[in-house]
């Protein structure tokens, strides 16, 4: 049996492996906490079968991973914090970094063996259809942003300079206004540079005169319309699937805590209503 402790944090979690004595099977590895993360995560972890996974609840950022591991058929057992901090005074450990409390909770795993933390076959069920449904959509967007770099390589190849990830909010705004070089060189950078991405952040005038000033050297040669229409449609289908993800992720959460795990979370000591649902 394997025994897996990962520390929980709001944007990157760490995982430790240890083996049946309590000595690490690799060092413990950062993994961020998005679609990417998790898949690294899983290639790590082996046989759901003879793995033990522990995690502490903290906050609602173990959430979307515990949903994650669950449908993937580990068993997982919820720690409050408390008591994996009193194991470790008992170790004598006195260094706190993300690695080392990850390896802490996978020797507690190891030697204290929690039970797993039980789901309902219908919440479980649930979890499974959801997590499915989400992993068709990550799919459907990576598949999306693989065109919009297909068309780009054809028609405005530079803009990855500036803009790396064409699936962001930012790239998919400025594509959608303007999706090719062609478009780019007839723009005006003062209205570009206030477009609003996410609701709330404009382009920027430094952005937005970059891209323009690159555009007019570019050595895209495919500016017709066929190349506009795939660049902007599919930066619409990415907008569209960024927030069906989204939704699902808030549907993931409410699933957790209509189900028995949330009701488990408050008979944790020292865990409350406040505490799981922060």
């Amino acid at each position: 049996m394997r025994f897996v402790g990962i520390d929980i944090g709001s944007e990157k979690h760490v995982v430790a492996i240890v083996d049946e004595t309590g000595k690490p099977l690799r060092k413990p590895i950062p993994f961020s906490q998005d679609a990417s993360g998790y898949e690294r995560l899983r290639s790590m972890l082996g046989e759901a079968a003879d793995a033990f996974v522990a995690m502490e609840a903290t906050g609602h950022y173990w959430q979307n991973l515990f949903a994650f591991l669950h449908a993937a058929g580990f068993q997982i057992a919820l720690l409050n914090p408390t008591r994996t901090s009193r194991f470790a005074a008992e170790d004598l450990r006195r260094a706190k970094t993300d690695a080392l409390d990850a390896l802490g909770i996978a020797r507690f795993a190891q030697q204290k063996r929690p039970a797993a933390t039980p789901m309902p076959d219908a919440a479980t069920l649930e979890l499974r259809e959801l997590m499915r449904l989400r992993d068709r959509l990550v799919q459907d967007l990576g598949d999306r942003a693989r065109q919009v770099h297909r068309a780009l390589d054809l028609s405005f190849p530079e803009l990855t300079d500036h803009v790396r990830d064409v699936a962001s909010a930012k790239a998919t705004t400025l594509l959608v206004v303007c999706p090719t070089a062609e478009k780019f060189r007839a723009a005006d950078p003062k209205v570009l540079a206030e477009l609003k991405y996410d609701g709330r952040h404009v382009i920027g005038l430094e952005l937005a005169k970059a891209l323009c000033e690159a555009a007019k050297t570019s050595v895209g040669r495919h500016q017709g319309t066929p190349y506009e229409l795939q660049i902007r449609y599919a930066c619409e289908d990415i907008a569209t699937l960024r927030a069906r993800i989204r939704k699902l992720d808030e549907d993931i959460s409410q699933s957790l805590d209509r189900h028995e795990v949330g009701k488990l979370l408050t008979t944790i000591d020292g865990i409350g209503d406040n505490t799981r649902r922060a």
